[in-house]
């Protein structure tokens, strides 16, 4: 008599399956019984600007057709005629941690801590020095605590347009480009505050969407408590470290 002690991957895969089909149904509102969530998740993570998202995607779009290929197929012998690579079952663990506990932005944000932030007293030269040597093109201005505005490439442009001349003097401060800090004096690129509950997905939807839906790129995003630009600010994501 033969005696078959292997273990297959087969079910636990398909209650993985379920529960991600569960989860993204309750998740994303999705009562159509016809549609697959499936399908839904894996179009939503291969138009991520993340690519770990998009190889998770694609990953599932494979999952979800080997699924119905075991739930449909005849066994031999009363056994399975393929078994499940584990790989996708750690995929399809991922996928149910994304929706069911997805990431947070703040969770990926450069602390405050760790910004480069500066005050209005500041030397202009020092501070565009730092900048080119560290590759920031955007720096958050603050005073007491409170952000003041954004320092970047524009409000220079800015400030040539407008004074006619730019001198490195270590006389200049940044308190003299003012006029041009605060967020909404920005005429080619916006900036947006979250809360700390907020998601990264959304995050990464706000920057990719940005141009399309106000015509203007967006260059950063601060997290605060509530989302609101009187809060001290908890973190920044910035687009290049979302990709």
């Amino acid at each position: 008599m033969r005696y078959n002690t292997f273990m297959s991957n087969n079910p636990r895969f398909l209650d993985l399956f379920n529960r991600l089909d569960e989860s993204c149904r309750e998740r994303y509102h999705i009562e159509d019984r016809t549609s697959s969530a499936i399908s839904f998740l894996s179009a939503k993570l291969a138009h991520s600007s993340s690519k770990k998202d998009n190889d998770l995607g694609e990953s599932l779009d494979a999952i979800r057709q080997l699924r119905n290929t075991l739930v449909h197929a005849e066994k031999v012998d009363g056994e399975e005629l393929a078994e499940v690579n584990p790989k996708l079952l750690d995929d399809l663990e991922r996928a149910v941690r994304y929706v069911e506990n997805p990431p947070k932005a703040l969770d990926n944000a450069i602390p405050y801590s760790h910004l480069f932030v500066v005050g209005l007293d500041e030397s202009f030269s020092s501070v565009l020095t730092i900048m080119m040597r560290r590759g920031f093109s955007h720096v958050p201005v603050t005073d007491n605590g409170g952000l003041l505005g954004v320092f970047s490439e524009e409000v220079l442009t800015s400030y040539l347009i407008a004074k006619g001349t730019l001198s490195l003097s270590s006389a200049l401060k940044v308190r003299d480009f003012l006029a041009f800090l605060p967020l909404e004096k920005h005429l080619n690129e916006r900036y947006v505050f979250m809360d700390r509950n907020a998601l990264l997905e959304d995050a990464r939807e706000a920057f990719s969407s940005s141009k399309a839906k106000t015509g203007k790129r967006l260059a950063m995003i601060f997290i605060s408590e509530h989302g609101r630009p009187d809060e001290a600010i908890l973190g920044a994501l910035v687009p290049s470290a979302l990709i």
